[in-house]
């Protein structure tokens, strides 16, 4: 969740946290919700900054140009009197895992029948802090959603078991292999 919010007029998507990771190399669109005709400010740590106007139905959208990987940052986002400040947040690439229903299976498995082979062990050894997990809560509608419910997490023994399976092998492979941050959005 966001740090150091001063009031609520802000409001951001879930996808937006401590720990997220945005993608490398790219102007990445930052978005969110407040009064109309307020001032909007995102202040990067990594030296880069953005402005947009909240329009009149209370939408803003701007984009921040995002380095080559590496990190921890921080993002600041400063509307009007308002703050919110995301911490440890890493620059790499951001993968969208979904797709086929195997795509649900957690690493965990679902015991006792459908178990994830090298599973128990892959839990166990799993501290990539930065490779960083969000798991999109299921949800339907026939509209385009503002927000979902979800969290950034850094890939540890704890948040790995109820990740994808397929996802997070995934994501050990491309940390592995380019060693940068990861972001796997399941």
């Amino acid at each position: 969740q966001a740090q150091d919010k001063t009031n609520n007029q802000i409001e951001m998507p879930a996808i937006f946290s401590n720990n997220m990771v945005l993608q490398q190399k790219t102007m990445a669109p930052v978005w969110g919700k407040a009064a109309p005709a307020l001032k909007v400010n995102v202040t990067a740590t990594w030296g880069e900054t953005a402005d947009a106007v909240v329009d009149n139905e209370g939408k803003w959208i701007t984009k921040i140009k995002t380095p080559a990987s590496g990190g921890p940052y921080e993002l600041k986002i400063k509307i009007g009197d308002s703050t919110i400040v995301y911490k440890n947040v890493l620059i790499g690439e951001v993968w969208i895992c979904s797709g086929q229903s195997n795509m649900e299976m957690p690493l965990g498995g679902w015991p006792p029948r459908d178990t994830i082979w090298g599973g128990t062990n892959a839990i166990k050894t799993a501290n990539f802090p930065n490779v960083r997990l969000f798991t999109v809560t299921r949800a339907y509608s026939t509209e385009p959603q503002f927000n979902c419910v979800g969290t950034w997490s850094e890939c540890s023994p704890q948040a790995a078991g109820q990740f994808s399976a397929t996802a997070f092998f995934f994501g050990r492979k491309l940390s592995k292999e380019l060693n940068i941050p990861i972001g796997l959005i399941s």
